[in-house]
């Protein structure tokens, strides 16, 4: 028998050939670090769940999934069950998802401001529009430069005593 990771829909297996040398529930107590498979202490290691010599169950017992393990006298198996983290994953990317959609309503939103601005006071400076929006003047700049190059708007006359006009009819 040869080791093996078998990576299944809610959990993965890591099964060495042999049993454990020590009993399971007593790992804690008296585990004394002494790897006797390279592969699967490499595997535990990439994984970060294991030390860099040795069983390393203190980190697998420690961490904050369902972890089982199991012996007999042909192998030995620790299983990692993924439910936990699936969920998790699933919880952080909708959380992800409802933060994009929160950024694209807030930058609407200060677009709205900007054009809103624009057409109350053509003649309105990016120190102006910084307060209306709570932009610092940097980000009002970039906020016209896009407006500008999106066609929404355009500058009538010098930078300074100019002024703005909102184009397509608005």
């Amino acid at each position: 028998m040869h080791s093996t990771i078998r990576v299944f829909s809610n959990r993965i297996v890591f099964q060495n050939p042999g049993r454990f040398d020590i009993n399971i529930k007593e790992w804690h107590k008296t585990a004394v670090s002494k790897p006797r498979n390279p592969v699967i202490a490499r595997m535990f290691r990439w994984a970060k769940l294991a030390e860099n010599a040795g069983f390393g169950y203190d980190k697998m017992l420690a961490w904050k999934y369902k972890v089982e393990f199991d012996t007999n006298i042909d192998y030995s198996e620790a299983t990692f069950y993924l439910s936990e983290i699936v969920s998790e994953i699933n919880s952080k990317t909708s959380k992800n998802v409802s933060s994009k959609k929160t950024v694209e309503k807030t930058v609407e939103k200060t677009v709205e401001k900007i054009l809103k601005a624009i057409i109350d006071n053509p003649q309105i400076t990016q120190i102006e529009l910084a307060k209306i929006t709570g932009l610092t003047r940097r980000g009002v700049e970039y906020n016209l430069s896009k407006l500008k190059e999106d066609g929404l708007i355009e500058r009538i006359g010098p930078d300074k005593g100019g002024s703005w006009k909102v184009k397509n009819g608005k």
